[in-house]
């Protein structure tokens, strides 16, 4: 994801180059982790007020108002279910959504800022590791409903985990 860079970096492992893909964004701290959907790489906003996008066939970059966000690390690690692209919140206050179809951002849930580390689709679930927050964090895609799952500490604690994958098949 293009965080600090004004281009998307693309490693080629057929013969080991490293190339850029300008985009048409500048700044720093722009993006903050990417999910691929089709041909397209959504990037999540961390300090942007749009999502951006790659089109891998024509390597185009186009991006994606996100109406009513604004802050300092925003959203990061987006996952993909279906025809949906998700993303986590960091420092913002709701799970963000891309609908691929046409382009459209909503949220789901409004929390105070809930600190999540990276997310992991399973089924039709994404679960939310809790980097500062006080829960796991579940997004129910079928009808883009959230909930949470409880944690053991007994006092707060900031920077518990941060990644999330699955082990085996759902």
């Amino acid at each position: 994801a293009p965080r600090n860079q004004n281009n998307v970096g693309v490693l080629n492992t057929d013969d080991n180059t490293f190339d850029t893909i300008p985009i048409s964004v500048t700044g720093n701290y722009k993006y903050d982790g990417a999910a691929a959907l089709g041909t397209k790489i959504y990037f999540a906003p961390c300090y942007q007020p749009n999502v951006g996008v790659l089109e891998t066939v024509d390597n185009s970059f186009f991006t994606i108002a996100t109406p009513g966000i604004s802050g300092t690390a925003v959203y990061r690690d987006p996952v993909a279910v279906g025809t949906k692209v998700y993303f986590p919140p960091n420092g913002g206050t709701n799970v963000g959504v891309v609908d691929t179809t046409d382009n459209s951002w909503s949220t789901i849930g409004s929390f105070g800022s809930q600190d999540y580390g990276s997310a992991v689709a399973i089924g039709t679930k994404i679960y939310l590791a809790p980097a500062n927050a006080e829960n796991v964090g579940v997004v129910n895609t079928e009808d883009d409903s959230w909930s949470t799952i409880g944690i053991p500490w007994e006092t707060p604690q900031n920077g518990k985990f941060d990644g999330a994958f699955a082990v085996g098949t759902a």
